[in-house]
């Protein structure tokens, strides 16, 4: 697989991990918050909105070689930032906050999906490498047979 091909399948698959994670938490938000209703019926597209906007930057988070602890720790850095500063603009234009404790709960919630979308990439990617390395055992063990 390219690199281009790989980058945009991470990318893809982090729009839909956001996606799903910004559905959810708004979900929760409306069901414990009160006067947190927020779903007009621009709602899909304003949550896919929110998940271009989350994988664009995760193009940051693609390295060509392994990175050191100081690279990644910086990069996951801007890429929060970007995302943050993406979504609030967002916000802004569609109205989704008028004053600084709002805006504060826009912020919040952001944290809360990256934090999610962040251990669910992991939790995924601990997968796949063990996956990877039973089937690198197997077939270590089939070549010494």
């Amino acid at each position: 697989m390219s690199d281009k091909k790989s980058i945009i399948k991470f990318s893809a698959n982090i729009f839909f991990t956001v996606t799903v994670c910004v559905m959810f938490i708004i979900s929760l938000c409306n069901l414990f918050l009160p006067g947190f209703n927020y779903y007009p019926k621009e709602f899909p597209w304003i949550v896919m909105g929110a998940g271009l906007i989350g994988a664009i930057p995760s193009c940051l988070l693609c390295f060509r070689k392994e990175p050191t602890r100081a690279e990644f720790i910086m990069r996951c850095v801007i890429h929060f930032i970007l995302i943050e500063a993406g979504i609030m603009i967002e916000g802004a234009l569609l109205g989704w906050y008028s004053d600084f404790s709002e805006a504060l709960l826009i912020t919040a919630t952001v944290i809360v999906v990256y934090i999610l979308v962040w251990t669910i990439t992991y939790f995924c990617s601990l997968s796949t490498a063990k996956n990877i390395n039973r089937a690198l055992g197997k077939f270590n063990t089939d070549e010494e047979e």
